[in-house]
């Protein structure tokens, strides 16, 4: 596990959006280092993890049943620090009353996230953000541009 560095800023937050097995690709698996090397810089980490019900939409119509809850793809692929939070989810947005309560109760000023999906929940997470409780809070998407995620969206 990582250790966090003396002295980081503990009103801000890195926020983490649905790094996992099923999302790593070739176009991908680059990133995950990057990730990994901001973990020491951030007092508070959080992650969100998105699970497929058996019941949902994307198993039904789109036949993608990957990331159920035990299905190897459901793991996150980051080597998280002990005091990080994990957010469970099965859409695209993360904003949750349990996070919206993480936030409030850590006194979070700043939010930094990343992900890897930024055409769809991590796109989500800044769409949201314009008409909910997080629109006082900035976020600052910390990596310029990824690969657009194609691997499990059909074309």
């Amino acid at each position: 596990m990582h250790e966090f560095k003396y002295g980081v800023d503990s009103s801000v937050l890195l926020l983490i959006v649905d790094v996992q097995q099923a999302f790593i690709s070739f176009e991908t698996q680059h990133i995950l280092p990057k990730i990994q090397e901001l973990l020491p810089g951030y007092a508070h980490v959080a992650a969100t993890q998105f699970f497929n019900p058996t019941t949902s939409n994307y198993r039904k119509l789109l036949h993608w049943k990957d990331c159920g809850k035990h299905e190897p793809g459901f793991s996150l692929a980051l080597d998280l620090p002990d005091r990080s939070m994990i957010f469970q989810k099965s859409s695209y947005s993360c904003l949750t009353p349990g996070l919206k309560k993480t936030f409030l109760d850590l006194k979070i000023q700043d939010v930094h996230f990343c992900g890897l999906d930024t055409d769809a929940c991590v796109l989500m997470l800044t769409v949201n953000r314009v008409s909910s409780w997080i629109s006082r809070i900035p976020l600052i998407l910390r990596f310029e541009q990824f690969p657009r995620f194609t691997k499990y969206h059909p074309e």
